[in-house]
């Protein structure tokens, strides 16, 4: 009698279990799916702006010899390095290349004449500040241009300035007597 009441017992446990599964399924709503997804890039970082073309006002030979040895003749302002979507917080390098270092100066580059001969006795230098505090090397040397802040940009102002490094101005060992002149100066902005 006992083996006998405990089988029922079983089986009636059983069946009501199934018939609550079953009554529990024909409630269901709905069923969806939904998909966690992303991505990780490479930085886009990029110089949105640089330091662009500028023109010395005029300087006149007469005048060059009263000029004072080894100092600034003009100064101007190129714009600026602009930078932006950077990673942030980030040391940026930058470098200058000119076509012709004055020979022991690599802060000064000598200008070409309109024929592509170097102009001796003049040199043109490049800075952050208007002051040139800390002129930058021409000769491509790697140097720290600044930080990124927390948005992944940096600002750093450019200026070229024109020196007289000598009373006489010369071409190819001659006097020169004048005409245009111009540094072409490669920029390179990089970061680790």
């Amino acid at each position: 009698v006992n083996k006998n009441l405990i089988v029922r017992t079983i089986l009636a446990t059983v069946m009501m279990g199934a018939s609550a599964a079953s009554m529990a399924a024909a409630h269901q709503v709905g069923t969806s799916t939904a998909t966690i997804s992303g991505s990780f890039v490479s930085a886009t970082c990029s110089v949105i702006e640089w330091p662009h073309d500028v023109t010395f006002d005029p300087v006149s030979l007469a005048d060059w010899p009263k000029l004072p040895l080894n100092q600034a003749v003009q100064t101007v302002e190129q714009g600026a390095f602009k930078l932006a979507n950077c990673p942030a917080n980030t040391r940026i390098k930058y470098s200058v290349q000119v076509p012709h270092v004055v020979d022991g100066n690599n802060y000064h580059a000598f200008p070409e004449a309109d024929d592509g001969k170097v102009v001796k006795g003049i040199g043109i230098s490049f800075a952050a500040t208007e002051g040139f505090a800390v002129p930058w090397k021409v000769d491509g040397t790697e140097a720290n241009l600044g930080t990124t802040d927390d948005k992944g940009e940096l600002t750093v102002p450019a200026y070229a300035r024109l020196i007289k490094r000598n009373d006489n101005l010369s071409k190819d060992n001659a006097p020169w007597t004048g005409g245009n002149i111009k540094v072409v100066a490669t920029y390179n902005v990089s970061y680790d």
